[in-house]
């Protein structure tokens, strides 16, 4: 049923920055992460690696994603998250080769709405990622704001659909969840003669 990802016992989701940097989301991303399987289905969790990158510099950039939360020390969440990806329970994802190729319109057109070339390389790592596998969850509403400045088409929905099945654990441990690609396929497949621009998501929130 899912690409890349879904090896038939776990889906992949990347968590946006936004789920790391605030100090409750921090806390909930760690116990979510540690109980591993929730209503019959295993999560695989990405983080983009240009963020991990910044991590170690401790970069500005930060703040793109802290908002207005309380932040968590950086220090300590380098190394929580160092930690996780030996142990894989956290990996880095970083859009190469073909799959960069084939979103290139869509980052020059990132680069343009952030102005800066830290920010569009996570939104990109993201946006592909969504694109080629599916699932993302964010603390904030902001990345898919810039999709959307970026090019791309979304429809927000509150109501359930079939795809809400693959979703319904992720909907407790963020405010925003984003599908696209296949789990999407029988909700749009009426819209698509409509859909214009560089892709699709669908996006839902949660109190």
């Amino acid at each position: 049923m899912f690409a890349l990802l879904y090896d038939g016992f776990r889906l992949g989701v990347l968590l946006d920055p936004s789920m790391l940097v605030g100090e409750r989301s921090f806390k909930a991303v760690m116990e979510y992460v540690d109980q591993r399987n929730l209503r019959g289905y295993g999560y695989s969790f990405y983080i983009p690696e240009r963020f991990m990158q910044l991590l170690e510099e401790e970069s500005r950039e930060m703040m793109f994603f802290i908002d207005k939360a309380k932040s968590i020390n950086i220090s300590h969440l380098r190394d929580v998250a160092n930690i996780l990806r030996k142990k894989q329970a956290i990996q880095a994802y970083s859009a190469q080769g073909d799959e960069a190729e084939k979103y290139a319109t869509f980052h020059g057109n990132l680069l343009r709405e952030t102005g800066n070339k830290e920010i569009t390389e996570i939104l990109f790592q993201e946006w592909v990622f969504l694109q080629e596998n599916n699932l993302m969850v964010s603390r904030i509403k902001k990345p898919f704001t810039y999709f959307l400045r970026a090019g791309a088409t979304g429809i927000e929905y509150k109501t359930e659909t079939e795809a809400e099945e693959h979703i319904q654990g992720l909907k407790k441990l963020a405010k925003w969840t984003a599908l696209a690609g296949k789990p999407t396929k029988k909700l749009t497949e009426q819209l698509e003669n409509a859909i214009r621009g560089e892709g699709f998501f669908l996006l839902t929130g949660s109190e």
